[in-house]
């Protein structure tokens, strides 16, 4: 079960990123610009995969997970909660 000092923070930050996203443009930009971004991390991974040793390439791919897991959950996943046609089929 999640204390409520850990949910309390985060689930204010997300309601605050739905109030700042009731714009649909501003919506829509902001949504391709967290999809660019999160293509370009994972085309960073598969670099790291092919110059990396097995230990460097486990370090960063967590690092990316969670930074993209960030991005889906705080920013992204509340954009199409506002607005449910801008979500990508890929993402259902």
């Amino acid at each position: 079960m999640m204390k409520w000092k850990t949910w309390f923070p985060l689930n204010l930050a997300i309601i605050r990123i739905c109030r700042m996203f009731k714009d649909k443009t501003v919506a829509a930009e902001i949504s391709a610009l967290m999809l660019e971004i999160g293509a370009k991390l994972d085309n960073s991974v598969s670099l790291v995969q092919q110059t990396c040793d097995e230990s460097e390439l486990d370090t960063y791919r967590s690092a990316i997970g969670e930074i993209m897991g960030r991005m889906l959950i705080d920013i992204m996943n509340p954009i199409y909660k506002q607005h449910p046609e801008l979500k990508p089929k890929e993402l259902n």
